[in-house]
């Protein structure tokens, strides 16, 4: 349960099974190969009945095999092997779009949360690292559980704001900083792009920039532990 002063900040970790779609391969294909973790680096929807992804895939190498899988798939149309090695194997593939994975994504940001990939997935679910204020986490995590199916919440902790912000550049811990007291990462936000830009005296889109680098050294920080199987 998540408890304690409102304004602490807290981390927890957000398991949503993918839709049970055929025009979601990576949810078939990860449950073929439930000991690998598949991590979606990039996901664009390329016209109205397509989409481009681009995996990466940790654990024993049976590259062949599923690059196999991948082809054979009904509804991806390509896939390229970008790079890989013993450990890993980077794919970019192009597949029809899903109508139940873009519902999935759209549920996700209809409960506040900011689409920052990677995502990881591992036997056919998807695991999302949210940080947040305490109150926002309860809003968050109450929501979740009566829109998303399946969805379960672990892993709910304290996250070190300070230990974060070493992980920062200066101008980085002063923008995170500003996000956080003026209220960006709660749900609702209290702010946007263009507020924080105004008091910090820069354009809209380094800010965007800055936040988008924030949110993957935090994300990538914390990761491995959160993420990990328990």
């Amino acid at each position: 349960m998540l408890s304690g002063g409102d304004e602490q900040m807290m981390s927890c970790r957000l398991t949503v099974p993918l839709p049970n779609s055929p025009n979601v391969p990576i949810q078939f294909i990860s449950r073929e190969f439930p000991n690998h973790r598949f991590t979606l680096l990039n996901l664009f929807v390329t016209n109205e009945h397509g989409l481009t992804e681009e995996l990466e895939i940790a654990g024993e190498p049976d590259w062949d095999a599923i690059v196999a899988r991948f082809k054979g798939y009904p509804g991806v149309t390509s896939v390229h092997v970008l790079r890989k090695s013993e450990e890993r194997i980077h794919l970019r593939l192009a597949a029809r779009e899903s109508l139940p994975l873009r519902e999935a994504l759209h549920t996700i940001e209809e409960l506040g949360i900011g689409i920052r990939l990677p995502f990881t997935i591992v036997n056919g679910t998807m695991a999302v690292l949210l940080v947040a204020t305490n109150s926002t986490l309860k809003k968050l995590v109450q929501r979740a559980q009566k829109i998303v199916p399946g969805v379960s919440v672990a892993a709910i902790r304290p996250a070190v704001v300070s230990r974060a912000e070493n992980l920062l550049t200066p101008r980085q811990a002063e923008v995170f900083r500003v996000a956080i007291s003026a209220g960006y990462w709660d749900v609702p936000r209290r702010t946007n792009l263009a507020e924080i830009a105004q008091r910090l005296r820069v354009s809209k889109s380094t800010i965007s920039e800055t936040l988008a680098h924030i949110e993957n050294k935090l994300l990538h920080e914390v990761a491995d532990d959160q993420l990990s199987p328990h």
